[in-house]
């Protein structure tokens, strides 16, 4: 209906996450020298996806401004008080750090890994290019406490809207990814496991590592497209706050009528 488009649209986006992402893996499995241009493009779609869902959850609350008193007025307990001292359990200027993470992942980490992209086809500065990665892991660290704290403390605005599911699909898919990632990249960069001996001589050893890492992301990729379904496709019964009200003005009978 015009009044849930809003909802729906970043529901489709941000689940679309998903098969963006594995797209980049088939194509990089195909293509292996394509794989640092198809990490960086996936790092802007996962930014985006991220970004949409934490959208989704401030607009189930009404726009920020209902979001911050959702998160004031929240009777669920901080699990973790250290990064949120104060009288209440979420203050206020609690909604500014989730806000700045959200901002760091979908902008500064796509940036980073961007910039990282050019070492990867510098002879000899390919180590630079996991550096680049290394600290865009870090930006994700840094995002993940901050996304689940304020789903934990506003999930009781999205009730029927099968949100949990829709949040371990959209951060699981990224996690494993980027987790995989780090690590086939360190395993190849510091030699711990030689992967030489196997498959084709007329393949080189970072090649197949990348091929081998393809092969695993996109069989969790299948496994995770069950949840995916599961998250995005079953009908949800929208809050009030977060139905359009320009779209219900329009659909109401006018004066003259």
């Amino acid at each position: 209906t015009p009044s849930s488009y809003p909802m729906i649209t970043l529901a489709l986006r941000a689940g679309s996450i998903l098969p963006t992402f594995m797209t980049a893996i088939m194509i990089s499995l195909w293509a292996p020298e394509s794989y640092s241009i198809m990490k960086a493009l996936a790092a802007w779609a996962e930014g985006y996806g991220v970004y949409c869902i934490f959208a989704f959850m401030v607009k189930a609350c009404g726009g920020p401004e209902g979001a911050i008193n959702a998160l004031t007025l929240s009777q669920r307990e901080n699990p973790c008080n250290c990064c949120c001292p104060g009288t209440k359990n979420y203050p206020r200027w609690y909604y500014g750090k989730v806000h700045q993470a959200i901002w760091m992942f979908a902008f500064v980490r796509p940036v980073v890994l961007t910039i990282g992209t050019i070492f990867f086809f510098i002879p000899g500065l390919e180590a630079v290019f996991f550096l680049f990665n290394i600290i865009g892991g870090i930006l994700t660290i840094y995002l993940l406490p901050s996304l689940f704290l304020s789903a934990h403390a506003l999930f009781d605005s999205f009730k029927g809207m099968n949100f949990l599911t829709k949040l371990l699909m959209v951060k699981v898919s990224v996690g494993l990814i980027l987790i995989e990632d780090i690590v086939q990249q360190a395993m190849y960069q510091f030699d711990v496991v030689s992967i030489s001996m196997y498959g084709r001589d007329d393949v080189n050893e970072e090649d197949k590592f990348i091929r081998a890492y393809c092969c695993v992301a996109l069989a969790q990729g299948a496994l995770l497209s069950y949840f995916l379904w599961h998250g995005f496709g079953p009908r949800m019964d929208l809050p009030p706050a977060s139905l359009d009200s320009l779209a219900l003005t329009s659909k109401a009978p006018s004066s003259s009528s």
